[in-house]
């Protein structure tokens, strides 16, 4: 049926030699909208530029994220102001932690920005752990890559993730795509952070982003006595006015400032944390916010 002629053009499509090519041809003289470029994917490894004019490579999966980098550039689509205020803080960062990592694209970005630092990226899912590690063999970039997922607790537990296609939104918490989707369940390895730090005798952390589908509190809860020893900046996923009630109660009394990020140029200087105007808010020394402020 027509069904079965879908799947079979699909696959035919996924197997045609050189697309890559033709598309990097094609992007060099024309900009292609996304509402178009979002069919045209391919697989295999691919240059990305960083703000430093630097290069590096990411494999292509087929994924969106992926797609959106490949077309647009690092800073022209996906969380491109995010990943333009981690390019300026990596450059002055030594010890980043990426926690939710998926395939590595801020590590990468990070180490390749700042060849010096080192760049600690922990994906719980074994499938998109493999693809992370991949990538930072691609580069030949000395990632310490983690498959293990960081919350409040040390042991063992159950992620929850979409079947089938490549996720970014899997997550502890079973109910955080609701209850209209079919659902597999993983076990990982979970670690306190502060149980992390002392194992590897980590002596600070410069840089965080935390993606980590609504169990961000968590992740800075297992932080301890390091999120206060530390005050790393922190790129975070904020979704909902509660995670952020939470958060801010972990970090109210460290002097901090707080940036809104809606991912389309704007930048906005907040006294209180909330779910984020798109994902994101960089929580920061007060120095730091001034200069993301004018960029």
């Amino acid at each position: 049926g027509r069904i079965t002629i879908k799947r079979f053009l699909k696959k035919l499509y996924a197997y045609l030699p050189l697309k890559k090519h033709l598309y990097s041809a094609i992007k060099a003289v024309v900009m292609v909208p996304s509402d178009i470029y979002r069919h045209l994917h391919f697989r295999g490894a691919f240059n990305v530029r960083n703000l430093r004019g630097a290069d590096f490579k990411i494999f292509h999966h087929g994924n969106s994220v992926e797609n959106d980098i490949f077309w647009s550039g690092l800073y022209g689509a996906w969380e491109k102001d995010s990943l333009r205020v981690w390019s300026l803080l990596a450059e002055d960062s030594t010890v980043i932690f990426d926690v939710g990592a998926n395939t590595g694209v801020y590590s990468l970005l990070a180490k390749s920005t700042n060849k010096a630092s080192s760049v600690y990226a922990f994906e719980p899912i074994p499938k998109i752990f493999d693809k992370l590690t991949l990538n930072a063999r691609l580069n030949d970039f000395d990632l310490q890559a983690e498959n293990l997922a960081l919350s409040n607790f040390t042991g063992e537990s159950i992620i929850y993730d979409t079947k089938g296609a490549h996720s970014y939104s899997a997550s502890l918490d079973k109910n955080f795509r609701g209850s209209d989707h079919d659902l597999e369940e993983i076990p990982v390895n979970c670690m306190r952070l502060e149980d992390y730090i002392r194992l590897h005798g980590i002596a600070h952390i410069d840089l965080m982003k935390i993606d980590v589908e609504t169990f961000e509190a968590e992740v800075l809860e297992g932080m301890g006595e390091f999120l206060g020893k530390f005050r790393p900046n922190i790129l975070v996923e904020i979704l909902t006015d509660e995670i952020a009630s939470r958060i801010e109660s972990l970090v109210a009394h460290l002097g901090y400032s707080y940036i809104n990020l809606d991912e389309n140029g704007s930048f906005e200087l907040c006294d209180t944390l909330t779910a984020s105007k798109f994902h994101n808010f960089l929580i920061c020394h007060p120095d730091v916010a001034q200069k993301i402020l004018h960029i």
